[in-house]
């Protein structure tokens, strides 16, 4: 399955540097950047689709996921979570973490943020729905 990955300006200068000269020595800050490059290269494509129910009579909010690891489902939940909106995100990483298909973060303030979503190439979208039965 193909992986959809963005390389920076600099990243690609000196991809392109190595391809044309395979021994171009690489300096300490050079050898770094191309490990970046490399880990960017291996990591999963993580898509997590989010569906938010509103109820009205109470003024909760519901939802349900699914995550797509390279374009395959790996999880549909079956019962919806309790938790308005960006609720779908925290149960998505929490299931991920918890199943090792992604790596805890050191801090774990940073759990939930978007940076950490970022870097662990996790794109993320929602859709409202009107009825419970849609979720």
């Amino acid at each position: 399955m193909k992986k959809s990955i963005e390389l920076n300006e600099t990243e690609i200068t000196l991809l392109k540097e190595c391809i044309n000269k395979s021994t171009h020595p690489l300096s300490k800050n050079n050898t770094k950047l191309l490990t970046d490059i490399i880990e960017k290269l291996s990591q999963d494509k993580i898509e997590v689709y989010g569906r938010r129910w509103f109820q009205k009579s109470y003024g909760n909010t519901y939802h349900t996921i699914t995550i797509y690891i390279n374009d395959e489902n790996v999880f549909t939940s079956t019962d919806m979570e309790y938790g308005y909106d960006n609720g779908y995100q925290q149960t998505a990483i929490d299931y991920l973490i918890e199943n090792n298909l992604i790596s805890k973060p050191k801090d774990e303030a940073y759990k939930y943020s978007w940076q950490y979503f970022k870097t662990m190439n996790i794109n993320f979208s929602v859709q409202d729905v009107d009825r419970k039965k849609d979720l």
